[in-house]
């Protein structure tokens, strides 16, 4: 006779009874119970050994998971553990034994496309026994606690959610922004896992058949769910001056006394459009002027110009702009009038060179120093203009020791730069990874004489390598950056000169096995003047491309050279070009220097040259050169774009269209590159999906020009859901 078998508390999901119809030794059976499922049997003339396992009481739980409008990032680790009991039921009836047992939780989720994940086995959050001969039990049951922490499922919720948004990309066709716009829940199934090892001998008749039933309703199992939450909105903005800037020239019309000016003009940018934005003028003496007041009009800048009488004679000094209703303030411009009288050849000769400007920047190189990355080295470039016939040396210093020097013989107006790199050293910093050095450019006159300085203290900050939710995580950076910087397209013709109207960068960045996202912003003297979004998978390139328009007109820039244009217009000048990048924190993680000196060419006969009104753009001087598609075309699957025709440093727009039955319709996503740079490129066939596709390839400086390539992608098929474990798996 077989005893009976008692029945599992309702609700609570069990498996069915292990049966053998082994001779006597040792059998052994792997069992697993889901929360939901009820599994119903009928007894037949069964002796065989049983073993059944089930949640009987589940605490509810709702995991959340955050993201960044491109993936789900991590757990928050406010989740709560998911907590409950588990049951566990062994009987060996007549002639049987209990060697030994494992009871222990798993979970699975339970994504969009109804497949679900994998379980994921928790053994190490359970229980287990064995018995020793002679001491081993006929029955055992069993009423534990399970508890999984935060910490143990928070990777496998991170991947059920990023499971969910590729099942949404790739069967429904959605969007980041239309998948990431709200809340999405996925049901987590929790279950009691046993297994076992029992002796004796078997039934001499197997169960018959059994009978599944629907499950019942029990108050103890509460829902556990994994919420994959949405995007937040960026927060508003906070309005402010992001920028202010001003030039001063002094201005006597007619050279008699009284009549001089000193002439203000300058700008102020803000982060939102219309600011009214109050502010006042301050000397180095402390005197103000009366408030001024601008508005940043719709396209977030706005400009000024005020004049000031000056009393005649010689006039030196320093002055800045100052905010008044928002805390910003303008860098300092010096400035040297002669007022009243007409100045001559010889008070040029007596004024020795002055220094225009003097930047220091980090360059790329990083070194790492006790858990941080710190910059390996600064680039120092200065600029100095003569005032009259002088001759003596220009010396840079750090820590007011000469780092390099060089001589100098300069007339009126000529502009000279002096440039150089200095290695930091971190061994002997203590404390805080951060050191202040002060940068010095000094001019000599020929008797050794010091003549006029520039002096900028510079702080070199070490960034930490830091961890987030205790899990050990540093921040990917780029394998390589790199930058280029050629002629633009147009000329500007003023008086008798032909300079160049623009200059064109590009750059490219390189990751390394993990996926780089962020932001590349190009920059001139310091100063940004574009960005682009970054995405790049693991072990993938993107090129980038920006065009910095060149200011003529006069007193445009520090250190230009004054030539015979209109007024005191520079006929060259000197640039330091920047690309950095930066991850989705805003950190720097990566950049490229290069100095660029541009001039203007004087023209002997300006009606040779194509001319425009002073201060247009004389037109494109040349064609960009044909390029061919040579892939993708047709059906392909590994996502690689090849041209013919197209050089090294040349950008091309990119754009992909899904064919549909009104024409080809233009797909936007982050997965997607925008642009490439040279012949090769590539793309990821996944986010494009099955169907008939378009590439359309612009040239980017050249947008009219464009060639476009027809290719077919397979559609996938979905992946067969994984089977529950209902059946009897021996362990040999």
């Amino acid at each position: 006779m077989s005893r009976p078998i008692d029945s599992p508390s309702p609700g609570g999901d069990f498996h069915t009874p292990h049966l053998s119809a082994k001779p006597i030794g040792l059998r052994r059976g792997l069992l697993s119970a889901g929360v939901l499922a009820l599994s119903m049997f009928a007894s037949g003339q069964a002796m065989a050994d049983d073993g059944r396992a089930w949640i009987s009481e589940l605490d509810q739980a709702t995991i959340e998971v955050t993201s960044d409008g491109e993936n789900y990032t991590h757990v928050l680790s406010s989740s709560p553990a998911i907590k409950g009991r588990m049951k566990m039921s062994l009987d060996t009836f007549k002639y049987g034994r209990v060697v030994t047992w494992a009871l222990w939780p798993s979970i699975q989720a339970m994504t969009g496309a109804g497949n679900g994940m994998p379980k994921e086995q928790f053994q190490e959050l359970g229980a287990s026994k064995s018995y020793p001969l002679g001491d081993r039990p006929k029955k055992v049951s069993r009423n534990l606690p399970f508890s999984i922490p935060w910490q143990k499922y928070a990777p496998y919720a991170k991947q059920a959610c990023n499971t969910l948004a590729s099942e949404l990309r790739s069967f429904q066709g959605k969007s980041n922004e239309e998948i990431f716009a709200n809340d999405r829940t996925i049901s987590l199934k929790v279950r009691a896992e046993v297994t076992w090892e029992m002796s004796g001998s078997a039934a001499e008749q197997p169960r018959r058949g059994e009978v599944s039933g629907p499950a019942v309703e029990n108050s103890s199992i509460k829902p556990v769910v994994i919420n994959c939450k949405k995007t937040p909105p960026p927060p508003p903005l906070t309005p402010a001056v992001t920028a202010a800037a001003m030039i001063v020239n002094g201005y006597d019309p007619v050279n008699f006394a009284g009549k001089c000016q000193m002439r203000l003009k300058g700008a102020i940018s803000s982060n939102v459009p219309n600011l009214d934005v109050t502010f006042r003028y301050v000397d180095g003496e402390g005197k103000q002027s009366d408030l001024k007041s601008i508005n940043t009009t719709a396209d977030q800048s706005g400009s000024f110009e005020h004049s000031y009488p000056l009393s005649p004679g010689h006039k030196t000094g320093k002055i800045r702009i100052v905010g008044e209703n928002f805390n910003f303030t303008s860098s300092w411009k010096n400035y040297e009038f002669e007022c009243g009288a007409e100045p001559t050849n010889d008070l040029l000769t007596l004024l020795p060179p002055e220094v225009k400007f003097l930047e220091v920047l980090p360059t790329a190189k990083e070194v790492r120093v006790r858990g941080h990355m710190c910059p390996a080295e600064a680039k120092m470039i200065g600029s100095y203009v003569g005032r009259g016939s002088s001759a003596g040396k220009a010396v840079l210093k750090v820590g007011g020791f000469a780092k390099s020097q060089e001589a100098f013989d300069v007339e009126d107006g000529d502009v000279e730069y002096i440039d150089d790199e200095y290695d930091l050293h971190w061994a002997t910093v203590k404390g805080s990874l951060r050191q202040k050095i002060e940068f010095s450019l000094v001019l000599y006159n020929h008797l050794g004489g010091e003549v006029d300085q520039m002096t900028k203290k510079v702080t070199f900050i070490c960034r930490k390598l830091e961890s987030v939710d205790n899990f050990a995580s540093v921040d990917p950076e780029p394998k390589t950056v790199s930058l280029t910087v050629g002629p633009g397209s147009g000329m500007l013709l003023k008086n008798g000169y032909s300079c160049p109207a623009r200059v064109l960068l590009t750059g490219n960045v390189q990751s390394n096995e993990h996926p780089l996202s962020g932001k590349v912003a190009f920059f001139a003297n310091g100063e940004e003047f574009k960005q682009e979004a970054l995405s790049l998978g693991g072990y993938s390139g993107s090129g980038f491309a920006a065009q910095h328009d060149l200011d003529w007109s006069p007193k445009a820039a520090p250190g230009q050279t004054a030539g015979n244009l209109a007024g005191s217009a520079p006929t060259k000048q000197k640039i330091v070009y920047a690309m950095k990048v930066f991850n989705p924190h805003g950190a720097e993680i990566g950049r490229k220097l290069k100095t660029k000196e541009f001039s203007c060419v004087k023209l002997a006969s300006v009606g040779a040259i194509p001319t425009s009104p002073p201060g247009k753009q004389a037109g494109q001087m040349a064609a960009q050169p044909k390029f061919t598609i040579l892939a993708p075309r047709n059906r392909v699957s590994n996502g690689e774009i090849r041209l013919s025709g197209a050089k090294s440093n040349q950008v091309h727009s990119l754009a992909f269209l899904r064919k549909t039955q009104s024409g080809y319709k233009l797909l936007n996503s982050p997965q997607l590159p925008k642009q490439m740079m040279g012949n090769t490129g590539s793309f990821n066939p996944d986010a494009l999906g099955g169907g008939t596709w378009r590439l359309k390839v612009c040239q980017l400086l050249n947008p009219d020009q464009c060639k476009q390539s027809d290719f077919y992608l397979k559609k996938k098929k979905k992946s067969p859901g994984m089977p529950e474990a209902a059946g009897i798996r021996s362990r040999r």
